[in-house]
């Protein structure tokens, strides 16, 4: 026989409900967690591993930009939810240019975003392809460049040209990435 109890959640103060979020790994309770008031409640749930997809589709689509920002970190969040968070607030961007799951597609387009945060982090990505690393071997910023420079997937023209870089921070570190494609 099996016995269901229903949970009021309600009674339970916020602090708890955050915690509960962060450590349960019973999905139904997340699932009636991923609804609560509190939008603290709500991220909570969005960064817990165990949270269905159905509810971090419903918290991707959350009022709180904070909540949708926690879901575009998730390694359980689809590439359709990844494009769509990509074009909001720059949280949420940011969130998607460090989701390693993040495609070199919707990467290519955060590689022209104008948040300085969200570029570097587009070239720190691993699944940032040579078209994309090409565009930003062009920022304005020299952070992003030394980024570019010691991405993986990093061309050898592409270290070539940021070893002329203006910048001395861009040159040393193309330089020595530049040697080392050499000796291998």
């Amino acid at each position: 026989m099996v016995v269901k109890v229903e949970l009021d959640l309600s009674k339970i103060s916020p602090m708890f409900r955050e915690e509960l979020a962060k450590q349960i790994s019973d999905s139904e309770v997340l699932s009636i967690l991923a609804k609560d008031n509190d939008s603290d409640v709500r991220a909570e749930v969005a960064e817990n591993e165990n949270t269905l997809y159905a509810d971090l589709h419903a918290l991707s689509l959350d009022n709180d930009a904070m909540v949708r920002s926690k879901v575009a970190y998730s390694s359980k969040v689809s590439e359709e939810i990844l494009a769509r968070l990509a074009k909001d607030d720059v949280w949420c961007r940011l969130g998607v240019a460090k989701n390693p799951k993040t495609p070199s597609s919707i990467l290519l387009k955060l590689a022209k975003d104008s948040d300085w945060n969200v570029r570097e982090a587009v070239a720190m990505h691993s699944n940032s392809s040579e078209e994309v690393l090409a565009i930003l071997v062009n920022d304005e910023s020299w952070k992003i460049r030394v980024e570019v420079a010691r991405n993986p997937n990093v061309t050898k023209a592409i270290i070539e040209k940021l070893a002329e870089d203006e910048d001395v921070h861009v040159k040393v570190v193309a330089t020595e990435k530049l040697k080392s494609l050499k000796a291998n």
